[in-house]
């Protein structure tokens, strides 16, 4: 399994998403975390890949949790 990580700097613009799925597609990775989405929660299907992403908020810190999986694995990365 190729895991990686990336700085995507934003996902919150009209397109963002599709750009994505087209980046990690040729880049060949199993499990993708990313920072700075900047999106709320939730789960966006792809045609190969399922972004599960949450927000958690608290008075000392704001965690942001996203995590892109390949379709073979989504299993797994429910689980998660």
């Amino acid at each position: 399994m190729n895991t990686a990580t990336w700085n995507v700097r934003s996902l919150f613009w009209s397109g963002a998403l599709n750009v994505l799925h087209n980046e990690l597609s040729k880049l060949g990775s199993d499990v993708v975390a990313l920072q700075e989405t900047q999106l709320g929660s939730g789960i966006q299907k792809f045609e190969n890949f399922t972004l599960f992403y949450s927000r958690s908020e608290s008075k000392k810190a704001c965690i942001w949790l996203r995590i892109l999986c390949k379709r073979r694995i989504f299993k797994i990365c429910q689980r998660l």
